[in-house]
């Protein structure tokens, strides 16, 4: 094969249909805003992709995992001799190939020359302080702009949100030396990312006058991304004295930069009316998030009369937020839809812990008199047992969410609910023996 037409594959696409959505869904056990969060998080790890001729790539396109296995078996490459065997394509496989990747390249390009440094030494502060940079700056972003919301402070060198289109992202990154922030647009194919490059490279004037900056435009034949960014080189990480100028620069930076690059990103529907259905279905994502944003936002507030829990959980894009009881893979979430809300424990330990979930829920089951003598009301026990997970959960009906004058009733229905469940709960919790 000539590597002149091999060209990088995802195996579980950057943009993900409805079809994956379910599969993932029956797969996992997870539902589907974990999927679509999950999905941003870990589209672009290295155990998500592999190579292939490039006329098979844009064939193989959004196809289902299964269908896309017949064409890597005959591709004939080692590196995708594994996933001709494999029955599906979930998250934990990704984890699992980045992991088997990074071992391999160690062992490959080992150092044979004198360690200057234990790496060990210089790895643990970075990841610390990058995890407290992105603490700082994110609690900054969240009150300007909902696009990172559900992002949460980490060792990794850049964090991103969604546009509402997928593929294309606005990020920040921080360095040693600099910070960064930008947007890339990397939708599987090289030609849809130069027609939507060139399509806001028309606009650079008007673009650059809302940012009220310069940005650099890069669209290299080399890479398959094109990104659009912005570099504040006066301070970065190991700057700790300038981290509140350089966190408040590259917010308020990113606030300007998504404003302009998203009244623009409508002009690729001019342009080219294939993409009317995408700009419309963005439109009415992006109403759905902030929709729920600030009804995330109004419900811990309105907590803050009712109790002092939730104090450190963010408002999320999500249509759950919560935590977890401990580190025993059961959690206290608040669920929102357009007709209900929720409040709920859910039970999921992770892969293979299907049998463990079960028995966690039949141990609080067998607690079903007393835990509802103490919510004061029947909840719903729900075993699941076609599915990982299990729940127990009460629902409050009401009539539209974008009612707004309706979410203070619905609120404090929720809040004294949740009140109630980790109280009726958190006794048999922590009797539980995992």
């Amino acid at each position: 094969m000539d590597i002149n037409e091999i060209e990088t594959e995802h195996i579980m696409p950057q943009t993900i249909s409805e079809q994956w959505i379910d599969c993932l869904q029956n797969q996992t056990g997870k539902d589907k805003n974990q999927i679509i969060a999950l999905h941003e998080e870990m589209i672009n790890k290295i155990g998500n992709l592999t190579i292939i001729k490039e006329a098979w790539n844009r064939s193989m396109s959004n196809r289902m995992f299964l269908q896309k296995k017949i064409d890597y078996r005959k591709s004939n490459l080692p590196i995708n001799e594994e996933l001709k065997d494999k029955e599906k394509w979930v998250f934990d496989d990704i984890e699992s190939r980045s992991k088997d990747f990074s071992e391999k390249a160690v062992k490959i390009w080992k150092w044979e020359g004198k360690t200057i440094i234990d790496p060990a030494i210089i790895r643990r502060p970075v990841g610390e302080e990058r995890k407290e940079f992105w603490k700082g700056l994110l609690k900054l972003s969240n009150e300007k702009t909902w696009r990172h919301s559900n992002c949460r402070p980490s060792e990794n060198s850049s964090t991103s949100g969604g546009s509402g289109i997928g593929g294309i992202a606005y990020y920040y990154t921080i360095a040693l030396k600099y910070g960064a922030i930008g947007v890339y647009i990397n939708r599987g194919d090289k030609k849809e990312n130069n027609f939507i490059f060139e399509v806001l490279l028309k606009y650079k004037k008007d673009i650059e006058e809302m940012f009220n900056g310069t940005l650099l435009w890069d669209n290299s034949p080399n890479t398959r991304s094109c990104f659009i960014f912005k570099k504040y080189k006066y301070g970065g990480l190991r700057d700790r004295e300038n981290w509140t100028t350089l966190q408040n620069d590259m917010v308020n930076g990113m606030v300007k930069l998504i404003e302009a690059i998203d009244k623009y990103l409508a002009k690729i529907a001019i342009e080219n009316k294939e993409y009317e259905k995408l700009i419309e279905d963005k439109n009415r994502m992006t109403k759905g998030y902030v929709l729920r944003l600030d009804f995330w936002k109004s419900l811990l507030e309105r907590r803050k009369n009712t109790t002092n829990v939730y104090e450190d959980i963010s408002p999320s894009t999500n249509n759950f937020i919560g935590k977890e009881a401990g580190n025993s893979g059961i959690y206290f979430y608040f669920t929102i839809t357009n007709n209900f809300g929720q409040v709920k424990l859910y039970i999921d330990r992770g892969k293979d812990k299907k049998e463990e979930n079960k028995k966690i829920f039949d141990s609080l089951y067998e607690h079903k008199k007393e835990t509802e003598d103490t919510f004061s009301e029947e909840l719903n026990w729900e075993r699941r047992d076609a599915q990982i997970f299990s729940e127990i959960r009460k629902r409050y009906n009401f009539s539209t969410l974008n009612d707004r004058a309706t979410w203070g009733e619905i609120q404090e229905k929720m809040i004294k609910g949740m009140v109630k469940l980790e109280e009726a709960f958190g006794k048999y919790i922590s009797e539980l023996e995992i």
